[in-house]
């Protein structure tokens, strides 16, 4: 009963405490195209002397609104399986993509809602991925970052909000064939934000954020 109850509280944590998605989508989609993802993944903890992932895990579903233009949405299974609904949806485009430049900036605002269907417990987290990627046969390398917003001035137990801004780099690679992707990202997950004295022991460069690893398979329509 022990450790069901320290899983429940790592769970919680991760859930109040880090972008717990990895950057779900780096290109825009063509078109009147769909592509359903399976994300896989979560930051990395020890137990007992082992470095694991949480196994975090959503669905998600991209639709091609126009060329440079797709609508992104994303749903977390595992927090629904703890009667915690987590839902994300945003557009993304490219802000910068210049045929005689390697290199394109893909940006995506978006949203995302945390409920146990108990209003006081509600939340609304803006937050926005900036990409820097390049494309070569069929694969993709990028780095970005994610920004989340914390608009509340208070957290759990009443305590005061130090961080209104949520940072989490990343870096990852992307194998595309004309029916399926697959990628397999890394991603520093609040580098501004201490990971001591919580139940939680992150696997981490040093005494703040965490380290985590995800892996997404994609399905074009």
């Amino acid at each position: 009963m022990h450790n069901f109850l320290k899983y429940i509280i790592i769970f919680i944590i991760t859930l109040l405490l880090v972008s717990c998605s990895n950057s779900l989508l780096i290109t825009p989609i063509e078109k009147d195209k769909h592509q359903i993802g399976m994300n896989f993944g979560g930051p990395i903890v020890k137990v007992k002397k082992v470095n694991l992932p949480i196994p975090l895990s959503s669905v998600s579903h991209f639709y091609g609104i126009d060329t440079n233009l797709t609508l992104v949405n994303n749903l977390q299974v595992t927090s629904a399986i703890f009667r915690t609904f987590h839902y994300e949806s945003g557009l993304l485009f490219n802000i910068y993509d210049n045929y005689s430049s390697p290199i394109k900036i893909s940006l995506m605002p978006y949203f995302f809602l945390m409920t146990n269907f108990n209003l006081p417990d509600t939340k609304i987290y803006p937050a926005c991925n900036i990409n820097f990627y390049h494309s070569f046969d069929k694969y993709i390398l990028y780095t970005g970052t994610n920004f989340t917003f914390e608009l509340s001035k208070t957290k759990a137990f009443n305590q005061k909000v130090e961080n209104h801004i949520l940072i989490s780099p990343y870096f990852g690679t992307i194998y595309s064939t004309n029916d399926f992707t697959y990628s397999l990202e890394f991603k520093y997950l609040l580098p501004n934000i201490s990971n001591k004295d919580i139940v939680v022991d992150y696997l981490s460069f040093h005494s703040k954020g965490a380290i985590g690893i995800y892996f997404s398979f994609g399905i074009k329509l």
